[in-house]
């Protein structure tokens, strides 16, 4: 008998609201970021280098950081990172790793961060 704890359980509940994120947007053509809202849940979609990017805003749980493709590269604007912060449904550390991805960056460093 496997018993998962509350930790366990939320991690599992924020992958799959995750996984269904990503599953609606794959494919699509993005014009922009998007925010979505989803229950409790809020998602940051994004151009990645090869397809679009998840990324889980307001993570209760660690990890505090979740991204589908998990190895997916992608670039922020500060456009971006205002209209998530101005949404409110943003962790700390989520915030942080937005700033890492930071388009204006990718001129002075042409490596591209890999995805978490």
């Amino acid at each position: 008998m496997i018993l998962l704890t509350a930790c366990d359980q939320e991690m599992q509940r924020a992958g799959a609201a995750l996984q269904n994120a990503e599953a609606r947007h794959h494919g699509v053509v993005l014009a922009e970021a998007i925010i979505e809202t989803v229950g409790d849940d809020s998602f940051l979609v994004v151009t990645g280098e090869s397809r679009n990017v998840v990324v889980l805003l307001n993570p209760r749980q660690p990890p505090y950081y979740m991204q589908l493709p998990h190895r997916e590269r992608y670039l922020v604007s500060k456009e971006d990172i205002k209209k998530v912060g101005a949404s409110g449904k943003l962790s700390s550390t989520v915030l942080n790793v937005l700033w890492s991805r930071l388009e204006e960056a990718k001129s002075d460093n042409p490596i591209l961060v890999p995805g978490q």
